[in-house]
């Protein structure tokens, strides 16, 4: 991929004075050269190089917003910033390769959920199609890959020992949307790693309940199809059977939680999570992180076996029932950094086992409350780790835009969850809250002072040109000498009917800015053939921009 900003040699873009002319690309046979005779031209508004860009990828969900792992903006009450910096590891890496294999062991997946419509799924290829005598190969009650799992077409069942690992507990489901939730305008939230293709082992029942046999299976199943990396948000004892399975496949990463018991792992044997305490080179074991940046009150921890750690509370994920429920927990912290994984292998498909390690582990945000209870003392940052792999200089990241607070309602208290005994490997790594209690009571505490005013990093020209009735034409223009990113769209008019035409209110459009830079940027909105004005709304660098444009002409 081009690096962002990289001139094309050759190509010049001149833009004019005049609103009814569009720039126009020009051939020249020495940029550097030619940019000052042009830019003194009459009606010459700019001339400058033409830079290769790439997209900025931001999920359709509606519940984007909301996902405060991948983008804090202070949801929450959290610190913005304190996340994955997602958008900017999609810049990098898109939304993952088919190609690679995710592969989780967990209560299975439930696919047909509408919240998961569209997920990719890995198809056995050894199970599809019909065999000679016509019959159907994933429904012929026959193992015919010969690979130890009957009918398996989407994965292997290994409690019930079939081929259909479907969720009947809901953990493993939730977990694996984290991952690679397809990003749909139709669901509610996405995955870090929606590009990837997910292969899954159900090796817990639907009391959560499983053993170290399942477990131990589950991964050489998953290992041996071909899964890259796998995620195992599970908790059991110490067993020779899961350590020999992890051992035997040393080029498959295994990303497993650290525990929820808000131990010192370290501190005694009896504290231990396995497979996460397992010391192997190919394992890595997850903490918690919080929306503020600090180590879960619930998270275990251990200078010397939990690697890193990872948003875990407060993740929205989807319920059996198909409704949206909050779970927190280790469980939902390791399936970023497994995704994160995937996204790397997307883009350096020869990367090896240590070079992702040392590449997550090199790359954390360094936190406070992680020195000296992580090995890494640091918090996943998806995006510096992709750049770490691929050998390159993280930029330094933009200013988070800041939520806006929300308005105050009493709060309903949530409930806490029941105590349970540990049982071996049971999804003991993650708790559900009842998501309108969540909801409630983090309303309640979202309060907060006004920020002062920072000074506007860029303009918005007031004139804008129509492109049909779903576009419109906006120019922006960077003040200051740094580049600037953020978002537009189109608000409904508020105030009296002369203020502007009511236009309908279009999905945010990101844009970037280089210094003192000068970019059109189309913007989606329904208009009416009479639409003559139109209000927008620009956040960028923190700073909430608020502009009315005239529309002057068709394009």
């Amino acid at each position: 991929m081009p690096r962002d900003g990289e001139a094309i040699p050759g190509q010049v873009l001149v833009g004019y004075d005049s609103a009814d002319m569009d720039p126009r690309q020009l051939t020249v046979a020495n940029v550097a050269g030619a940019l000052p005779t042009l830019r003194h031209r009459p009606g010459v508004a700019f001339a400058e190089p033409v830079y290769r860009v790439h997209t900025l990828a931001t999920p359709p969900n509606p519940g984007f917003s909301d996902q405060w792992s991948l983008q804090n903006s202070g949801q929450r009450s959290g610190t913005p910033g304190a996340d994955v910096d997602a958008p900017r590891a999609w810049d990098v890496a898109g939304t993952g390769s088919p190609t690679v294999l995710v592969g989780t062991v967990d209560s299975g997946v439930t696919a047909t959920l509408p919240q998961l419509a569209g997920l990719r799924q890995w198809t056995n290829p050894g199970e599809s199609g019909t065999t000679a005598g016509g019959a159907d190969r994933a429904s012929n009650g026959v193992d015919d890959d010969h690979d130890g799992c009957v009918d398996d077409l989407h994965g292997c069942d290994f409690v019930d020992g079939d081929g259909d690992p479907a969720d009947l507990n809901g953990h493993g489901t939730a977990t694996a949307s984290v991952i690679a939730a397809p990003w749909s305008a139709m669901t509610s939230y996405a995955g870090i790693a929606p590009g990837t293709t997910l292969i899954t082992a159900r090796a817990v029942d639907a009391n959560g309940n499983g053993t170290t046999a399942t477990v131990a299976s589950a991964i050489d199943y998953l290992a041996d199809e071909g899964a890259r990396v796998v995620n195992i948000s599970l908790g059991a004892p110490d067993s020779q059977a899961i350590g020999q399975a992890i051992a035997r496949h040393p080029q498959t990463l295994f990303v497993a939680a650290a525990g929820n018991s808000a131990l010192d792992v370290d501190a005694a044997s009896a504290n231990a999570v396995y497979p996460c305490a397992d010391p192997a080179p190919n394992v890595l074991c997850v903490g918690a992180t919080t929306t503020s940046d600090a180590l879960a009150s619930f998270s275990n921890w251990g200078a010397r076996s939990v690697d890193l750690a990872a948003p875990g509370d407060q993740i929205d994920a989807p319920l059996l029932n198909g409704a949206t429920g909050g779970w927190f927990g280790t469980s939902f912290a390791a399936p970023l950094v497994t995704g994160t994984a995937a996204l790397m292998l997307s883009e350096r498909p020869g990367a090896t086992v240590a070079q992702l390690v040392a590449a997550l582990l090199g790359s954390v945000e360094p936190r406070p409350t992680l020195a000296g209870r992580t090995v890494s003392g640091g918090r996943l940052d998806a995006y510096a780790a992709l750049m770490l792999l691929a050998g390159r200089t993280p930029a330094a990241r933009p200013a988070p835009v800041v939520a806006a607070a929300p308005t105050v309602v009493p709060a309903a208290p949530a409930p806490s969850a029941p105590a349970t005994a540990p049982t071996a490997a049971t999804p003991s790594t993650a708790r559900r809250t009842p998501a309108a209690a969540r909801h409630a009571a983090t309303v309640a505490a979202s309060t907060r002072a006004p920020a002062a005013t920072a000074p506007a990093p860029l303009r918005v020209d007031p004139r804008a040109r129509r492109r049909g009735l779903r576009h419109l034409r906006v120019t922006l223009v960077a003040r200051g000498s740094r580049a600037v990113t953020g978002r537009i769209s189109t608000a409904s008019a508020s105030g009296t009917a002369s203020a502007a035409a009511r236009v309908a209110s279009g999905r945010p459009v990101a844009f970037r800015l280089r210094a003192h830079g000068r970019a059109t940027v189309l913007v989606p909105a329904t208009l009416r053939a009479s639409t003559r004005s139109a209000r927008l709304v620009v956040r960028a660098d923190g700073v909430t921009l608020r502009a009315l444009v005239h529309i002057t002409a068709q394009h």
